[in-house]
């Protein structure tokens, strides 16, 4: 069966038109990712992968309808990268966007003891946080200065003194 290289390449559905879809879906994904939360984000699970899979699977007939040319899905793709690097950069160069689009470490822990409502509007039991705490080496809240839950979904610690360290008397 000979390859039509011709139709690999034709566009059936107007250039404009796919890159108001991208943009479209990107921006929806993007904000429905964010409301997730960022706990969410942190990590991937078997689970995570297969709802990203099939994320993709769902939206690529929403940006392409049903034109499979190479040009078309190169277009796409393009325009979603072209938005991913503008944010990105618009990040970089703006506080305000940054804090807007990425949001703000949240506090978690403060002098060793936890916040329960933070950990609760973060969806962090303290299980989770212990594990986190673990990490790092010790299971001792009290060493803790401040927890934060940082925008891109790690907890981070300060330690008043750090762990393993000795305080002189």
């Amino acid at each position: 069966m000979p390859v039509d290289w011709a139709a690999l390449w034709r566009v059936e559905q107007p250039p404009l038109e796919t890159i108001v879809r991208a943009s479209l879906i990107y921006l929806a994904v993007h904000l429905l990712l964010r409301l997730a939360g960022r706990k969410e984000l942190s990590r991937y699970s078997s689970f995570d992968l297969a709802v990203i899979f099939l994320v993709t699977v769902a939206v690529r007939r929403a940006i392409t309808v049903d034109d499979a040319s190479i040009s078309t899905a190169v277009l796409a793709l393009t325009t979603l990268i072209a938005w991913n690097v503008f944010f990105s950069w618009l990040t970089f160069r703006s506080q305000t966007a940054a804090k807007l689009l990425k949001g703000l470490p949240r506090l978690l822990v403060q002098d060793g003891r936890p916040l329960e409502d933070a950990l609760r509007e973060a969806r962090i039991g303290m299980d989770e946080l212990m594990a986190r705490l673990r990490i790092y080496g010790t299971q001792d809240l009290a060493l803790v200065h401040e927890a934060y839950l940082e925008t891109d979904g790690k907890v981070t610690f300060v330690f008043a003194h750090p762990p393993g360290v000795r305080r002189s008397s």
